[in-house]
């Protein structure tokens, strides 16, 4: 079986294990695709990098709700039980977010070298940054102190990398661009927590797009319109806790 068949088969078997839920084998699946990549390359075609993108956002996704989920554990628990639970969580999703950062790495190296055309190579670049900013956003959410800052600077560098990517080639209702800003003010909410540039930056994408909603086509229309969904879902909860903080200080 020649590099491209391989390809092959692993993108297959990575599409069933997603049918049956069984992310961490699409994961592994995934893996042995970008080593044999399309046409014995290590990229990944469209397909391929959604594939790759949901797998270990499964795997990660499921760790950080068992993470939050201990954190929120009832007093009756005694804190060093849950301490150690909590440990034992994040040296998982240390270890899981080590693999795909490694990953994206590589592949933002190698989508550089294959032959694709310029929007495909922005799309890849962009993506890849995104998610190079979405897994160091996620690492935030429970490192510490000095670890915290570079991992919480990295995630900046490549949302804001992939930002001005998105600006310079990818139209305002495009969902890749929309689904980037929705991660970047999250980040820049939950984070950074600076709650205006959050703001700023959702009512930003939110406007632009609707100015521009007939210009949608059918395939990309109801992602589009999901996602400024959400844009305006946080927006609203935002500016209503922005609010409400604000009132707080004024009454004491």
């Amino acid at each position: 079986m020649d590099a491209s068949d391989s390809y092959k088969a692993a993108i297959e078997n990575a599409r069933l294990a997603e049918q049956c839920e069984r992310f961490e084998d699409m994961a592994s699946f995934m893996q042995e695709a970008i080593k044999c990549g399309v046409s014995g390359e290590n990229s990944l075609d469209t397909q391929g990098r959604n594939l790759f993108s949901v797998a270990f956002k499964n795997v990660i996704g499921a760790r950080r709700t068992q993470w939050r989920q201990c954190q929120q554990a009832p007093k009756e628990y005694p804190e060093e039980m849950k301490n150690d639970f909590a440990s034992k969580i994040e040296s998982e999703l240390e270890e899981w977010c080590g693999k795909v950062l490694k990953h994206i790495k590589n592949l933002q190296e190698k989508c550089k070298s294959v032959e694709k055309s310029a929007d495909d190579k922005h799309e890849d670049e962009i993506n890849y940054l995104k998610m190079e900013g979405d897994y160091n956003r996620y690492r935030a959410e429970y490192l510490k102190d000095g670890p915290r800052d570079d991992v919480v600077e990295a995630a900046k560098v490549a949302y804001e990398a992939a930002a001005e990517l998105a600006k310079e080639n990818l139209d305002e209702t495009d969902p890749t661009r929309l689904g980037l800003m929705l991660n970047l003010s999250v980040f820049y909410y939950e984070v950074q927590k600076q709650t205006k540039k959050a703001c700023e930056l959702a009512k930003q994408a939110f406007d632009k797009a609707i100015e521009k909603l007939d210009t949608l086509n059918d395939s990309s229309y109801k992602d589009s319109t999901l996602i400024m969904q959400l844009l305006r879902d946080n927006l609203t909860l935002w500016t209503s806790e922005n609010e409400d903080a604000n009132n707080e200080n004024e009454a004491d």
